[in-house]
């Protein structure tokens, strides 16, 4: 299935979306954006960040199915 998730902090926004096996961000109020080119990531070990907002996504865990959200 597909999962979207609106993170709002003191720093910005970021829309997370979850597809699959799949996790990436999708949009972001930030002013270089750099968190939108880095793509989906699934595999443990992978991750996405957006420094303006202090936001990481990653991948940890012995196998595909353990994704963290951390901020």
């Amino acid at each position: 299935g597909e999962e979207i998730i609106d993170f709002k902090s003191d720093k910005g926004h970021n829309t997370i979306i979850i597809n699959g096996d799949k996790i990436g961000i999708i949009d972001a109020d930030c002013s270089d954006k750099l968190c939108l080119e880095q793509g989906y990531i699934s595999k443990p070990g992978e991750s996405i960040v957006c420094l303006p907002h202090r936001v990481m996504i990653q991948v940890i865990g012995e196998n595909d199915d353990d994704i963290i959200l951390s901020y």
